[in-house]
């Protein structure tokens, strides 16, 4: 199956990432950003270790809200911390 084809019109689609990047519907990305279905834009976290519930709120204040929020953290799988996952998800976010 060819997930392109089944991409709808003026979606975003990730199609590779690494060396700390990303290739998003054919335009290179470096760092961290956050993908919407209609737009990509950089985003301003750093590290994991950084993170607050402040730092989601491009997407808690997205229009609709994102049903899931998936969260890379590089090389290294990592967990947010409970705390932050609790706050996040009491303001409506699924994180993953």
């Amino acid at each position: 199956m060819e997930i392109a084809s089944l991409q709808p019109a003026g979606r975003r689609l990730i199609q590779g990432y690494g060396k700390g990047g990303f290739l998003i519907s054919d335009q290179a990305w470096h760092g961290p950003v956050i993908v919407f279905p209609d737009h990509v834009q950089a985003w301003s976290a750093a590290a994991l270790s950084s993170l607050t519930e402040d730092s989601f709120a491009p997407l808690r204040d997205a229009a609709p809200p994102p049903e899931i929020v998936l969260v890379g953290t590089g090389a290294r799988m990592a967990i947010l911390p409970a705390a932050l996952r609790a706050g996040l998800r009491a303001s409506g976010l699924a994180v993953e």
